[in-house]
C-alpha cells in the first residue's frame, strides 16, 4: 500500500499490505491482510496457513500492533489491539 514501510531483512509472501502499514526488520509476513496503519515489530511472524482444500488467512483489521517477536497464525485481529503475546486459531476481540 501506499507509504508502507518493509525493513530490512523482512519476508512477505502471499500477502496484502495496506496503506501506512509498518513491517520491522526481519519479520515474516505469510498468507495475511495487514490492515491500514497497522505495524509488525522486529522478528514477529504473521502467519496463515496454506492447505490442499482452503487456505487459512491472518487478518489484522485497521491500527493493529504485534510487538516484536510476537507469533500470531491463523487469526482475526480486530480494530486498534496491541499484541505482547503468541495467539493461535484465534479472533481477537
Amino acid at each position: 500500500g501506499v507509504g508502507a514501510r518493509i525493513g530490512a531483512g523482512t519476508r512477505v509472501a502471499h500477502s496484502i499490505v495496506l496503506d501506512g502499514v509498518e513491517i520491522l526488520e526481519n519479520a515474516v509476513v505469510r498468507y495475511s491482510v495487514l490492515g491500514w496503519n497497522s505495524s509488525v515489530g522486529k522478528w514477529a511472524r504473521i502467519e496463515g496457513t496454506p492447505t490442499d482444500c482452503a487456505t487459512k488467512y491472518t487478518i489484522f483489521g485497521i491500527g493493529v500492533t504485534a510487538h516484536d517477536e510476537v507469533v500470531i497464525r491463523n487469526s482475526i485481529v480486530l480494530p486498534l489491539k496491541t499484541l505482547y503475546t503468541d495467539h493461535h486459531n484465534e479472533i481477537l476481540l
